[in-house]
């Protein structure tokens, strides 16, 4: 039976990296939330500017991840879901 691991914590608390641990040790599909916002959207959430779109992005792409976790789960793959929680 595959496994959903959900990755909590604070700002810079480690939780990408001992994800990426993870995904090694549990041959886990590692879904990262700043990694996909990143590619798909750059930087637009800074100290100093905050795109007016950033929360609209991250909620689908939030969406998307829960979509590709499921499915991959159905399929027997091990997850871990990486954006704090």
């Amino acid at each position: 039976m595959a496994i959903l691991h959900l990755i909590v914590g604070l700002p810079c608390a480690g939780k990408t990296t001992y994800s990426k641990k993870l995904e090694l040790d549990q041959s886990a599909l590692r879904l990262t939330m700043d990694e996909w916002h990143i590619k798909l959207f750059g930087h637009d959430f800074t100290l100093d500017f905050v795109h007016p779109q950033h929360e609209a992005r991250h909620k689908l792409i939030e969406e998307m991840m829960w979509d590709v976790a499921a499915r991959s789960l159905q399929l027997g793959t091990n997850v871990i879901l990486d954006f704090g929680l």
